[in-house]
This record gives C-alpha cells, structure tokens and sequence, in this order.
C-alpha cells in the first residue's frame, strides 16, 4: 500500500488509483483484527489498562507491532498462559 502511494504520489503513477484503495482499506481491517485479538488477549491475560492501550498503540507504529508481539508473547510463556 506504502509503495502504491509513493508510486501515485511522487512519480505521477495514475493507474495505482483503485490497486491503492483495495490495499489500505484491506490494511484498515486487517488493524480491527489486530484491535479485536488483542483486546481479547488483554482480557484473558487481565492485562492492566495502560499494557492493553500500548499494545494497541503499538499497532498504528509501522512494524511496531512486531516488536510488542515479542514482549507479550515472552511475557505469555513466562506466565503460563501459552
């Protein structure tokens, strides 16, 4: 989708128009994916509320969300839910 964009946006790109808006509004729910199996996690791990929001946060981070799936998987193992 980033790529799409750059193309369209820097190099004049016209046809990636429509190829562009099926990538981000894939990506979009893709996110409420991320939103919703996080949240059920967070509820299953009894995470506190300030964890579940950065977790969340971290997924509007581009590749941020891979580093806190690290953290919360080590932290998931650790305790034994996993």
């Amino acid at each position: 989708g980033t790529i799409a964009l750059i193309l369209q946006k820097a190099f004049d790109v016209d046809h990636l128009g429509v190829l562009n808006a099926i990538l981000w509004v894939g990506h979009g729910y893709l996110y409420l994916t991320y939103v919703i199996v996080t949240l059920q996690l967070g509820l299953r791990l009894r995470w506190p509320i300030l964890r579940l929001l950065l977790v969340l946060a971290a997924g509007t981070i581009p590749t941020m969300s891979f580093v806190a799936e690290h953290f919360v998987t080590r932290d998931a193992r650790a305790s034994g839910a996993v």
